[in-house]
């Protein structure tokens, strides 16, 4: 009996040390403020760019500088702004070319500045340097602009359309939400 009494005042004062180290915790903690800050103006490579030799192998000069794929397809580009670098990066796929500009600033914050997507059709190192859009590209003839969907489309779950009907109707026993599978497992 005593064992049972000792085992209990243990418990008991583990339980309240764990509770007041938790209470001390969450009131000592530091309030941080978070500051956003502005992504930097959109640059495009031929803004900065200058006069540059669309015929030449490799048009980089010193106000931009590409780099370039095992085929010779733009893979990157690098350029500055004042105090801005920008950097954009070129990935193929499937007849298409992403490009995705990212920018940092003077204090090496980075943002995405710009994401597109072009179909290229086929590639033909022979086709040169192009410029589209402010962008430079090689071996393509032929770019389109692919529109992508910026906003996600509300959706309603099924579980939510049946609780909308059933208040609609009167019912008021709208169907429960499913377990998954691994509630059901349990």
């Amino acid at each position: 009996m005593k064992f049972r009494i000792v085992a209990v005042a243990i418990v008991t004062v583990m339980l309240a040390l764990t509770l007041s180290s938790c209470f001390y915790s969450n009131n000592s903690a530091k309030t941080e403020v978070q500051t956003t800050v502005a992504a930097p103006d959109l640059v495009k490579p031929a803004d900065v760019a200058g006069k540059i030799d669309l015929k030449a192998e490799d048009p980089s000069n010193d106000k931009v500088a590409f780099g370039f794929d095992s085929e010779g397809r733009v893979s990157e580009c690098s350029y500055k702004k004042g105090d801005v670098s920008f950097y954009v990066g070129y990935t193929y796929r499937d007849g298409e070319v992403d490009v995705n500009v990212f920018a940092t600033d003077k204090d090496s914050n980075a943002f995405v500045v710009d994401s597109l997507t072009y179909k290229t059709g086929s590639f033909d190192k022979s086709a040169g340097f192009t410029e589209k859009d402010g962008y430079y590209f090689n071996g393509f003839s032929s770019l389109d602009a692919v529109e992508r969907e910026t906003k996600s489309e509300e959706t309603t779950t099924d579980a939510a359309k049946d609780t909308e009907k059933a208040e609609t109707e009167g019912d008021t026993t709208a169907p429960a939400d499913t377990a998954s599978d691994t509630e059901k497992a349990d």
